[in-house]
């Protein structure tokens, strides 16, 4: 859920490990499980200690954290260079996928969805069922 709550951030990329991932947790030094380890782009890592392990203070620090701010709509457009000169270097550009998630990611937010946000109705009628029908159906496909 920490993982969806900061998926529209830049400056910051979350990912999970799960308990089969042995090597990375044991060069962390993860000694119990939920933590949260903060990884800096030098490689340096620490433990964040938060007295109360919930989703709500992992979020809100991750996001209080120097240079870490939400994306924007619109990609800014850079003025055009004045040099009008050919390069004739050619960059290669990387594909890099941002939205790759762990399955237990999905199946957390799904069940965030489900056990809470619904929860919220007690009654689904009309617009709201048929829109939850139409979710489910989707979700079935996938």
């Amino acid at each position: 859920q920490v993982i969806l709550d900061l998926i529209q951030y830049e400056n910051i990329v979350v990912r999970r490990a799960l308990n089969f991932d042995k090597p990375f947790l044991e060069k962390l030094g993860v000694t119990s499980v939920p933590s949260c380890y903060l990884i800096q782009p030098n490689g340096s890592h620490g433990l964040i200690n938060n007295l109360k392990p919930l989703r709500s203070f992992f979020s809100s620090y991750l996001k209080s954290l120097p240079g870490v701010r939400k994306k924007l709509l619109l990609p800014l457009q850079l003025p055009a260079p004045e040099n009008k000169e050919e390069s004739t270097e050619i960059h290669v550009w990387k594909e890099f996928d941002k939205s790759r998630l762990y399955m237990a990611d999905l199946e957390s937010g799904l069940h965030f969805l489900l056990r809470v946000e619904l929860a919220t109705h007690k009654i689904l009628e009309g617009a709201e069922l048929k829109t939850f029908k139409d979710f489910v159906t989707i979700s079935a496909k996938v």
